[in-house]
């Protein structure tokens, strides 16, 4: 009974690791120049291309009966490999490519940044010119903002002294009116004054005339009456 829960227990071993494993991993092209990349797992199967040494691959599963991995390449396309060919690190020859581009980028990189730098003071130096040209604009807009109110209060005094200046012109043709009334009705006074002073002047003249005869006749008549 024992015998044959081990022989169960190894047999199920065994097929637990000719499965496939269902976690995706990636791998990379061992430093090979080239290895197969095949449609099935299998020496005598048919060739889909030639993998460079340090083209990445993405595992799909591992076939450890057939030694063969199903991967994915960057390309997108599905095919088997052997996995001894496979590495978790990036070959040596691509490590120290990588790391010559690497070098040739942190060389580069002073430049750039200098560059960068360069550009961002010219940038700021730009935008302060813009803030001073802004707040000029802004300062001359306030000026002329200020002007306009004082020319419209000028304008609002103006026109109140002008009713102002309106309202004592009419009254002072209505004054000029009044006197010019007032010396019309003076001048026919005066007048009249001098027309009352002419008539009495003429009749006191012909009164005048009328009683000196009298009065003469009448001195002759007693010096007549004297002398008898």
């Amino acid at each position: 009974m024992i015998k044959r829960i081990l022989t169960g227990l190894t047999l199920s071993a065994s097929i637990i690791a000719s499965m496939s494993d269902a976690i995706a991993d990636t791998r990379y092209i061992s430093d090979e120049l080239e290895i197969t990349f095949r449609s099935e797992p299998g020496g005598n199967k048919r060739i889909i291309k030639m993998l460079k040494s340090g083209a990445p691959v993405e595992v799909l599963s591992v076939d450890k009966k057939s030694g063969y991995a199903k991967v994915r390449t960057s390309g997108g396309k599905t095919g088997y490999v052997l996995v001894r060919f496979l590495s978790k690190e990036p070959s040596a020859r691509e490590q120290v490519q990588t790391m010559q581009e690497r070098i040739v980028e942190l060389q580069a990189e002073p430049d750039q940044i200098q560059s960068r730098l360069t550009q961002l003071q010219e940038d700021y130096s730009s935008l302060q010119q813009q803030h001073q040209k802004t707040s000029s604009e802004n300062e001359t807009l306030t000026q002329d903002l200020a002007g306009i109110k004082q020319t419209a209060a000028n304008a609002i005094q103006i026109a109140s002294e002008r009713s102002d200046l309106r309202k004592q012109l009419t009254d002072f043709k209505r004054q000029n009116a009044d006197l010019q009334m007032q010396n019309l009705e003076l001048s026919n006074n005066v007048q009249q004054r001098w027309f009352m002073i002419g008539a009495g002047v003429v009749l006191g003249s012909l009164l005048l005339g009328w009683l000196l005869p009298l009065m003469r006749i009448r001195r002759r008549s007693r010096s007549s009456w004297s002398d008898i």
